[in-house]
């Protein structure tokens, strides 16, 4: 749990974490630009970008970023809005 904190922490702060460089926010802004669907090619923020995906909720002009998945038994979901400094990640197993 604490690597995907710190995961999320670096996320939120730009490729920063407690100090140090990981990744170039050029880098992560090609992986958060989305690049699958009508919408974005229509100007919306909303979509599948390289790794991660950026979603919206209508009328609060606010993009999140994260990725969810799961399978049978499973499930996970890193979510964060670096302009506002939160996230959140949660992992859990589940029967339905």
């Amino acid at each position: 749990a604490q690597g995907v904190a710190n995961l999320l922490e670096m996320l939120v702060n730009r490729g920063q974490f407690r100090g140090q460089s990981f990744l170039q926010s050029s880098t992560l802004n090609r992986m958060e630009k989305p690049q699958t669907t009508l919408g974005d090619q229509a100007g919306i923020h909303s979509g599948y970008g390289v790794t991660i995906d950026a979603f919206g909720f209508e009328n609060r002009n606010t993009v999140f970023y994260g990725h969810t998945g799961g399978v049978p038994g499973f499930a996970s979901e890193v979510i964060y809005q670096p302009e506002l400094g939160l996230g959140y990640a949660f992992i859990i197993n589940q029967d339905n």
